[in-house]
This record gives C-alpha cells, structure tokens and sequence, in this order.
C-alpha cells in the first residue's frame, strides 16, 4: 500500500496525518482516498478532477499526471494550497503556492511556462 501523507488543513478535515492506500494509480489512491475520508472531495476535487493548486508529489517529485503508476512502497503527499496567485500575460505564465510557512522554513510550489518548481528553504 501506498502511504498518503496530508499537509496542513486537509490533515484536520481528514483528522489523520498519514494513511496507507492501495491503488495502481494516483487517481485511484485518491478516489479511494475521498471515499475513505468524503470530506476532503471538496478540497481536492472538482467536477471529478483534482482542484487547481492542489500539490502533489510522489516520492518528494511534484506531479500532475494522475494516472501515474504507483508501487506499494510509494510515498505520495498532498498539499492544499495556504496562499498563492498567477500572473498571466502574452507569452509569460507564473503560478505559485506557498505549501507550508514556519519561523524556520517555507515550501513553495512554481509553475513558470509549464514548468513545475518545488523550493524548499
């Protein structure tokens, strides 16, 4: 089983930090996910799809392909975002998330022309 690793609000919606979750697929590790915890379909899903800005990293690598492949011994952590924003303009796109902010570090997660960035401070 995959373990799924929830950050910040999604961990009190759910009331768990961590789970253990078969599935073959990350959107089957996540269905399964909500359908163990319904609360959290409003915080990671949207018309069946993951919502914009939810972060999620296999093995500490960001991804948004949802049919990645996943082996028991995957770690998958899945953020919601805390605060964030987008500039787009003709030939120039910036999203980003700050994932996690504390005295003595910040996570933030950058999407610049398509291009994912994880930095961690």
């Amino acid at each position: 089983m995959a373990i799924v690793k929830l950050f910040a609000n999604l961990r009190k919606v759910a009331g768990i930090r961590k789970i253990d979750i078969s599935g073959a697929s990350l959107t089957a590790v996540v269905s399964e996910l909500v359908k163990q915890n319904p609360a959290l379909s409003g915080y990671l899903l949207e018309n069946g799809q993951l919502r914009p800005y939810v972060i999620v990293t296999i093995n500490g690598h960001p991804t948004l392909d949802m049919q990645a492949a996943l082996s028991e011994q995957d770690q998958i952590a899945i953020f919601p975002p805390i605060a964030g924003g987008a500039y787009d303009a003709p030939g120039h796109k910036l999203r980003f998330s700050i994932l996690e902010k504390s005295a003595t570090r910040c996570y933030a997660f950058v999407t610049v022309k398509g291009i994912n960035c994880h930095f961690a401070r």
